[in-house]
């Protein structure tokens, strides 16, 4: 719902802020005065084109910004956290155009696309009136409102997903004819990699360690030399390490006797003493493991040059990553060996699910048809209490064929309408008039109740209509309010009368500047402007009277 608007240095707007409530609110002005510029403002506000020549004269740049309650709104909420936009229960709109021809386009300070302004925009308010791109003639939009009209949702969405099913086994279909046209060649490719990457048997370290015994097999001779001469040290030669040690045992158990205090040295050099075996079993070990084998380091440098040759032919790092390589090659290989195996398979689904497919979409344009008449009645209905009393309203079906089955189903629908007798259906973006679309659009929106946006906005509907007709537009006007927020710009008094809340559009001339201010009228103030809707410029008691005898009629109405 429209909270607040600003709008500065367009056309003839200065600077203006206005605020807006709930309910039907009604706009009203002389011819000029700039209502058409409050309705570009909001348009603006959706994502409608920019034209910078609004841009008002001697300004470098316009402003238009928006407040929005969207707490009703959990699928906008869901969208804007699909465009990281940050959010509550409220929306900033704001729009910039400058004389450069650049704009700004901001949701919450956030910058978006223009494609994203739009989106969000035809969430929030629905402009009917002598706008070529408003929703209602948008014909794609059609199928929508007539599901909506008829409750149709969860049939849908049962189809939807069975065709999003279809949908990914057909495209599972397409990779196998693509896998299936280049069967041959990959098979040979594969079955000739996966023998030569198999027949390394390789290991998944086995380049560390053939690197580490290479090294150790080259130096076999040094190190030998190195180890023994640490057994020397430990144990063999006159006075090594242990025989020492010995020596300094001998003595502090000795002294043990004179000084038991002494017993925790001699178990450390107890301790000592076992370290030294063991360092040197570790030794000998590492002895017995090395041998100067020219034989075995000449086998263990090819086969490091031939797994080094793998990895740079095959791309990889590693011989893990060969040995994955390999159990990839493994598995697409069956997996090309089983291809038309799999493929009578993925057709019988693919058959099965076409053929549920089909069926509900069938039924569902059943449902839509029985719907649809209901549907055209009712806007027939409305249209002939609007005054438009040779109008024939239709909804057109066009079926497509099965390979064109949507996740909407098999159905193209589009309104019609016929406004005089004799005259054919035709589609509603090919109405002339502006008031009779208007009008349309009126009844459309008084039948169709799960409109989603929380804001409607009629221009011109009130044009062709007066007298018993006017109060009809305007008492529907009135109930289309107490569901959703409706602003409609009329001359008309009739309806004026059934508003909530009345503003008014005025201009003035200081300068050779023209000015366009908008005030939020209080009562006494709304009966005066009915008053000059009623009887022009100079207003009487006799229309000042009427004026309140017809607010307060139509206000009744309203309760009643």
């Amino acid at each position: 719902m429209l909270l607040h608007l600003r709008i500065q240095n367009l056309a003839t707007i200065e600077n203006l802020e206005i605020d807006f409530f709930d309910g039907f609110s009604i706009m009203t002005g002389e011819t000029g005065a700039g209502k058409s510029i409050m309705i570009d403002g909001i348009q603006l506000l959706l994502g409608y084109r920019a034209d910078f020549g609004l841009i008002r004269q001697g300004s470098s740049k316009a402003l238009v910004e928006g407040i929005f309650d969207i707490s009703k709104q959990p699928e906008l909420k869901q969208l804007l956290s699909e465009l990281e936009i940050p959010h509550e229960n409220e929306l900033l709109i704001r729009r910039v155009l400058n004389t450069n021809n650049r704009q700004k386009r901001l949701l919450n300070d956030t910058s978006v696309t223009q494609g994203s302004l739009v989106e969000v925009g035809r969430r929030l308010v629905h402009i009917h009136g002598q706008h070529d791109n408003q929703v209602l003639l948008d014909s794609t939009r059609h199928l929508e409102f007539l599901d909506a009209f008829g409750n149709l949702f969860p049939k849908k969405k049962t189809l939807r997903e069975v065709h999003q099913k279809w949908t990914k086994k057909r495209r599972e279909q397409e990779e196998w004819q693509e896998k299936l046209a280049n069967r041959t060649d990959r098979l040979m490719l594969l079955d000739a990699q996966f023998q030569e990457l198999s027949s390394l048997n390789l290991e998944p370290h086995e380049m560390d360690d053939l690197e580490a015994e290479s090294k150790m097999l080259a130096h076999a001779e040094q190190l030998l030399s190195l180890y023994g001469g640490m057994q020397k040290t430990l144990y063999e030669e006159d006075g090594s390490i242990v025989e020492v040690l010995s020596s300094l045992k001998r003595q502090l158990q000795y002294a043990v006797g004179m000084d038991p205090g002494c017993t925790l040295l001699l178990e450390n050099l107890d301790q000592s003493l076992l370290q030294l075996d063991e360092l040197s079993q570790s030794l000998r070990h590492r002895q017995d493991r090395i041998e100067d084998n020219p034989e075995r380091l000449a086998w263990v440098n090819a086969r490091l040059s031939l797994l080094q040759t793998m990895q740079r032919k095959y791309r990889v790092t590693n011989t893990a990553q060969l040995i994955e390589l390999c159990e990839r090659h493994q598995l697409e290989l069956q997996s090309l060996q089983n291809l038309k195996e799999d493929a009578s398979t993925l057709e019988n689904e693919i058959h099965e699910l076409l053929t549920t497919l089909r069926e509900q979409s069938t039924n569902l344009s059943s449902e839509r048809k029985k719907v649809a008449k209901k549907l055209d009645e009712a806007i027939s209905k409305e249209l002939r209490e609007l005054g438009m009393h040779r109008a024939e309203f239709k909804t057109s079906f066009e079926n497509k064929y099965d390979d064109l089955i949507s996740s909407n189903g098999s159905d193209r629908v589009e309104f019609m309408l016929s406004v005089n007798a004799g005259q054919p259906l035709r589609p509603l973006i090919k109405i002339a008039s502006g008031g009779e679309l208007s009008r349309v659009m009126l009844a459309i929106q008084t039948i169709l109740t799960t409109d989603a946006v929380e804001t409607l906005v009629f221009d011109e509907v009130d044009t062709g209509v007066s007298g018993r007709i006017a109060e009809t537009v305007g008492r529907k006007l009135s109930d289309l309010g107490k569901r959703q927020q409706t602003l409609c710009i009329t001359h008309l008094p009739q309806i004026a009368a059934f508003a909530e809340h009345h503003y008014a559009v005025t201009k003035s001339t200081e300068k050779d500047q023209t000015y366009t201010q908008i005030s939020d009228l209080d009562s006494q103030q709304a009966i005066i402007e009915i008053a000059r809707l009623l009887d022009g410029s100079e207003i009487t008691k006799q229309a000042l009277q009427l004026a309140r005898e017809m607010r307060k009629r139509s206000h009744s109405m309203s309760v009643n």
